[in-house]
């Protein structure tokens, strides 16, 4: 299964541009074409297509301070839920495809955790990414001895070193 992965993808764009901040999307305004305005400056048109706003809406209850990204592609709505910093990645026309959680070793499922108990038992959970995409669930998880640095990618309960670091004398 190939599994295409968005992670931190949002932060290298070169031609990625805040739109908005917002404590709430259900504050935005909609003009009769079913447009959300936004006080937006780097943004010509200063507008997000209410579709997109309700798609966050629907997929994520309650969460505040919104900020608002858009691309050539998409747009990719940031916040906090649950303690924990989302990326969300929506098309333009509105469908959520891609949503990163960045969390810590609390946040790893039992099943993950224990393949890298299994594995990797000399080496401390740095950080972990939940990737949620439409057909499943990825897992990148930072790992650290002191010598090693290593980051894991878990799909289905199978496993691969994406990339390793090592430490300098």
């Amino acid at each position: 299964m190939a599994v295409t992965l968005f992670v931190n993808v949002a932060f290298s764009q070169t031609n990625s541009r805040p739109i908005f901040e917002s404590n709430s999307p259900r504050g935005l305004s909609v003009d009769e074409a079913g447009v959300e305005k936004l006080p937006i400056e780097s943004n010509k048109a200063g507008y997000l297509k209410s579709k997109v706003a309700r798609s966050l809406i629907r997929n994520f209850k309650d969460v505040g301070n919104i900020s608002w990204k858009e691309t050539k592609y998409n747009y990719v709505a940031e916040f906090k839920k649950d303690g924990r910093y989302v990326v969300a990645w929506f098309t333009k026309s509105g469908m959520l495809y891609c949503t990163n959680y960045y969390g810590t070793a609390k946040d790893l499922p039992l099943a993950e955790t224990k393949i890298i108990e299994t594995y990797y038992r000399d080496y401390l959970i740095l950080a972990t990414v939940e990737l949620k995409y439409p057909n499943g669930t990825a897992w990148i998880i930072t790992v650290e001895n002191a010598y090693t640095t290593r980051k894991i990618k878990i799909v289905d309960g199978s496993f691969e070193e994406i990339e390793t670091l090592r430490r300098g004398k």
